[in-house]
């Protein structure tokens, strides 16, 4: 099962959804280092999941691949990779990173 969640944060129709999935897309828009002022955390608590609890929602809910998207555009990688190692603290399935039309492929 292929689970895509919109823009969203952790909540219990989001876990309904996820839950079992062999493939969840889920928007992560920001790394925890990132959240450094008002606006951002008023976003990352009620708009966008961000990386402090994707991981988690993920790993709770059996997830088996998780596909990241909608995250901040940034200039460098560093805070991609800061966002993809704050994920896999609480994750242990396959990551993905995603970008603007990647395709991906999912094993049947």
């Amino acid at each position: 099962m292929i689970a895509i969640s919109g823009d969203t944060v952790d909540c219990a129709g989001l876990r309904r959804l996820a839950k079992g999935a062999d493939v969840l897309v889920q928007c992560c828009y920001l790394a925890g280092e990132e959240i450094d002022s008002p606006h951002f955390e008023r976003l990352a608590k009620y708009t966008l999941a961000c990386g402090d609890t994707v991981g988690k929602i993920a790993a709770e809910c059996g997830v088996k691949t998780l596909v990241l998207t909608h995250h901040r555009p940034r200039g460098d990688d560093a805070m991609v990779e800061a966002l993809r190692r704050e994920v896999q603290r609480d994750f242990g399935g396959t990551l993905v990173v995603a970008n603007d039309l990647d395709e991906i492929m999912v094993p049947l």
